[in-house]
């Protein structure tokens, strides 16, 4: 008796301490294996899905993957069935809506998660569809503006175009650039000879008579155009501007908070790095302007938020003839690394 209590305690005590350690999960994971192919295991590292692919990604939400055979990509289901009969040149993630662009032939379209075309591809430039399900394509030599079913719904008649947002859209007709409305009116008139998008700042980066400044949705200058080149804020508090061949930073009121002293730098984009290019190396600052990870590649672009691809922030480098994707503290990411 005393030694079936000392049990029902032992048993008693450990299930809570096994069950705190120990996660159970169904989910499967990108995994390479011996054969240098990807294919998909489990957590405890039984394969799923023999490694059979060139390249793969992670399950998303609806539990497609994208993969890569012999150079041409397509999705597969947790069955390890391709969703398309046919193959394309490249695939880009599913968006809330169930579409994805898709790339072949040197040709742009949208396809559906059910395995359907929803945009036929036959693009030679598209958008991403914004929140109300709109996107610019170029079709010949023209831009116009597609819903999510390939209808137009600003017929071609632009020579460049950019992204809606708050309903302004930058396009070009002859080289001069202005904003549009949904309807396709101008509501800031042609004069720029570049321009960016409006984004979460209020603010849109333009070019005139040579210079970059800053205008606002009435397409009055809130920081005056003064500089050789200049990036958009996004959704950050510094912008990229260069002063006499060298980039800095600056802030909404047009200060200069980082000195120019860069033969490159991107905008933080919202994100806590900025990659910058000193003395041909790249690498990447703080808002304080001090190196987090000091300059050491050929080439660098800003950091990504964690996405459908990956898990963690990440940005691309390039390194002599190798090129990879690194985080926040400078680490090299494979995709086991990502998806701990």
């Amino acid at each position: 008796m005393k030694k079936l209590l000392i049990l029902f305690l032992v048993l008693t005590l450990c299930v809570p301490l096994f069950a705190g350690c120990v996660e159970f999960t169904n989910e499967i994971y990108p995994t390479l294996g011996e054969n240098g192919k990807w294919g998909y295991a489990s957590y405890w590292g039984k394969w799923i899905i023999d490694p059979i692919y060139d390249d793969a990604y992670n399950f998303d939400k609806e539990d497609l993957a994208a993969v890569c055979v012999a150079g041409e990509w397509n999705w597969i289901n947790r069955d390890g069935e391709f969703i398309f009969d046919e193959m394309f040149d490249y695939t880009y993630a599913f968006d809330e809506n169930g579409l994805a662009l898709v790339y072949d032939d040197e040709l742009f379209g949208y396809a559906k998660r059910d395995g359907t075309i929803a945009v036929e591809i036959k693009y030679d430039d598209l958008g991403a569809f914004d929140g109300n399900g709109i996107t610019y394509a170029l079709d010949g030599n023209l831009y116009g503006y597609l819903n999510r079913e390939g209808e137009w719904v600003i017929k071609p008649q632009f020579h460049g175009a950019g992204d809606f947002f708050a309903d302004y859209a930058p396009v070009s007709v002859f080289g001069e650039c202005g904003f549009i409305d949904k309807s396709g009116e101008f509501v800031i008139e042609k004069q720029f000879e570049d321009a960016y998008s409006f984004d979460e700042s209020g603010l849109a980066c333009v070019c005139l008579e040579g210079l970059y400044g800053y205008i606002d949705f009435e397409g009055n200058f809130v920081i005056e155009p003064t500089y050789q080149y200049a990036f958009p804020f996004g959704d950050g508090e510094l912008a990229s501007v260069c002063v006499d061949g060298l980039f800095g930073f600056i802030d909404k009121t047009g200060e200069i908070v980082i000195e120019p002293k860069y033969e490159m730098a991107y905008s933080f984009f919202g994100e806590a790095y900025a990659a910058v290019c000193d003395d041909d190396l790249w690498g990447y600052i703080d808002e304080t302007g001090n190196y987090v990870i000091e300059p050491c590649y050929d080439y660098a672009e800003p950091f990504s938020s964690a996405d459908y691809y990956y898990d963690v922030p990440y940005a691309y480098v390039e390194l002599g003839d190798e090129w990879g994707y690194i985080d926040r503290q400078g680490e090299y990411l494979s995709k086991g690394d990502l998806l701990q």
